[in-house]
């Protein structure tokens, strides 16, 4: 703290580890077990960043105020995996896994196949061809996803898939403003997170045996040249709801989580009453919330590593949106009176 405690400031650097945590076991197949997953203190995992914090106080006459602020660093990495396992699949969403954990990438990692275009007509599914000449997509129709062939070896399949980013914010940030003049006074608080990913589940997943959401029909492709980015909504393919880059967006956000302005009664006006201290206030909670996230929000609740092994395997199953309930914006008035 300097400048007659004016501004204060702290910088953190921090590296934990967690060891042996509990996930599945993925084993290959040719080691004969009938089923090939079992549970065993298998993952370490690393996060290490850092964490600034910057507060400023002062005052200009009867004006009171304070600006304060937080950043935070993170980076999740998995570090090591119990020996002769392969990397598990997490994730669920009507029984397609959508994650992927393996050493060297963040826990819980989005991994899909990557969508460059939709098959328009009949044609374009024809010419899409390996360099033997042979169609790569021989089962699509006009309309389902063009999907890249990324190892390179002439078909679409599970070899195709790539990671598509990790629902773990890679920064977070926090901003508080406070003021107050005379006997009025206001607080602002401000948060926003950034560098994850949301799997939009919601896009797959339809309401009831036949409907998908209002944006799905406005932008669905319904014959050629109408989309090149959302399907058909076909709902006999399948192909298009295979875990792809379609269903991954941003999940950068910046929200105002809370404000409120208050009035204190001076105490001469109140001591005639016979009380020691009487405020009011007006408070609003959640009342903006900015991001380009095409559900209700990208807050996906995330499970803490810390916590018990059934919350801790959940861990593989985040950022993932589905039947996640909007933010409500609460309005409420209050009165602080002491006697």
């Amino acid at each position: 703290a300097v400048l007659s405690n004016r501004l204060s400031f702290e910088i953190d650097y921090y590296n934990r580890k967690t060891n042996k945590s509990i996930f599945n076991v993925t084993t290959n197949s040719a080691q004969g077990s009938s089923n090939p997953e079992y549970l065993d203190n298998n993952a370490d995992i690393l996060n290490k960043g850092f964490e600034f914090t910057l507060n400023w106080k002062d005052n200009i006459g009867d004006f009171k105020y304070s600006i304060g602020g937080n950043f935070t660093t993170n980076k999740n990495e998995v570090t090591a995996l119990k020996d002769g396992t392969l990397g598990f699949y997490g994730g669920a969403v009507n029984y397609i896994k959508t994650t992927y954990t393996t050493v060297g990438n963040p826990i819980g990692s989005f991994y899909g196949r990557k969508v460059v275009g939709v098959f328009q007509n009949q044609s374009e599914i024809d010419n899409y061809k390996n360099k033997e000449g042979i169609v790569i997509q021989p089962k699509a129709r006009p309309g389902d996803f063009i999907y890249q062939d990324t190892n390179g070896d002439g078909t679409i399949n599970d070899y195709d898939r790539v990671y598509l980013g990790s629902p773990l914010p890679t920064y977070a940030f926090g901003i508080n403003l406070g003021g107050s003049y005379k006997n009025f006074d206001l607080t602002v608080d401000m948060y926003g997170q950034g560098g994850n990913k949301v799997y939009n589940a919601k896009r797959f997943r339809q309401l009831g045996n036949e409907n998908y959401d209002l944006d799905f029909y406005n932008n669905r492709w319904h014959g050629e040249g109408t989309s090149n980015t959302y399907p058909s909504a076909d709902v006999v393919s399948e192909t298009n709801k295979l875990a792809s880059s379609f269903y991954v967006e941003s999940g950068d956000m910046f929200k105002v989580r809370n404000i409120q302005l208050g009035y204190t009664f001076p105490q001469k006006m109140i001591s005639k009453l016979k009380i020691n201290g009487l405020r009011v206030y007006a408070n609003v909670a959640n009342p903006f919330n900015f991001f380009n996230y095409n559900g209700f929000t990208p807050e996906v609740t995330n499970i803490d590593l810390t916590k018990s092994y059934n919350e801790q395997i959940n861990a593989t199953s985040q950022g993932i949106d589905l039947n996640v309930y909007p933010m409500s914006t609460v309005y409420n008035f209050g009165i602080n009176l002491t006697l």
